[in-house]
């Protein structure tokens, strides 16, 4: 599987050839990271773990809550949908 890793590029206090920081995205298939990075989290695995959490959440009825959400006023809400109708048409 394809692993998408980000490096920056970090710089020593008094190293030459100084760099400015800045996130880098390096694709690779089937080869370990470039030397010059570390794997700090599984960015793939952790979000599906998220994903997996929220759809429990969802499903149990835990997430959202009253406290999660916001009322809308029903006239507002119509004026809202017919605009988005409106657009849908363009």
């Amino acid at each position: 599987m394809d692993e998408l890793i980000f490096c920056l590029k970090a710089v020593r206090k008094g190293a030459p050839n100084t760099f400015i920081s800045v996130p880098i995205p390096y694709r690779y298939s089937n080869i370990s990271h470039p030397k010059h990075c570390k794997k700090y989290i599984s960015f793939f695995e952790d979000s599906l773990k998220a994903l997996e959490k929220f759809k429990e959440d969802i499903d149990s009825g835990q997430f959202p809550r009253e406290n999660n959400s916001f009322e809308i006023d029903e006239e507002e809400l119509n004026l809202f949908k017919d605009k988005l109708s409106e657009l849908s048409q363009k």
